[in-house]
């Protein structure tokens, strides 16, 4: 009798851990197409040539919340850009009018709630590659929550919130661009 009551509270407290782990997941790593702004409000489209870059993301790790590398910063840019068609042509290395530089710095993340509520911050520079004069500098800050509905798990609304809070980084960065005459 004995051993039967410690049987089945180890498979209860197997099963808590089976059901915790799923609703818990492993996070994932931000996407590239989730964080591409579809909708800018091009004010001026720029006759030139433009090289992108970018630094200061993070890759994810096992035990990480969802990071965002530069790989997939830039991709989200670059198809950005491209949609918007604010520069007239994407320059992947070598000679280009000028020089899109954006340095991720901060990504606040919350560990734990049913809304999830991101913010982030990044360095955008633009330069002229004809003399190296920079054109413009700015911080750009930007948030966006995910709400318990958005989805089930917690991991998934982070990596959720943290695309949006990267797509409107991009949104309002490439906003910006477009109101300079170049």
């Amino acid at each position: 009798m004995k051993v039967l009551i410690h049987a089945k509270a180890a498979i209860s407290l197997i099963c808590f851990i089976l059901v915790v782990s799923q609703l818990a997941g492993c996070a994932s790593a931000a996407k590239s197409t989730a964080m591409m702004a579809e909708d800018v409000e091009v004010k001026h489209r720029h006759p030139y040539s433009v090289l992108v870059q970018v630094s200061g993301g993070h890759d994810t790790g096992a035990l990480d919340a969802t990071q965002i590398s530069n790989e997939a910063f830039m991709e989200a840019l670059v198809d950005s850009i491209e949609t918007s068609k604010l520069f007239a042509e994407i320059k992947e290395e070598g000679d280009a009018d000028y020089l899109l530089h954006v340095t991720l710095l901060d990504l606040e993340q919350p560990t734990f709630g049913a809304s999830m509520k991101v913010s982030m911050e990044a360095a955008w520079v633009l330069i002229d590659r004809g003399n190296g004069e920079t054109i413009w500098r700015k911080g750009i800050s930007s948030q966006y929550t995910a709400g318990a509905f958005d989805a089930f798990a917690g991991v998934t609304r982070i990596r959720l919130a943290t695309e949006g809070a990267a797509r409107i980084n991009i949104k309002m960065g490439l906003g910006v661009l477009s109101n300079l005459d170049l």
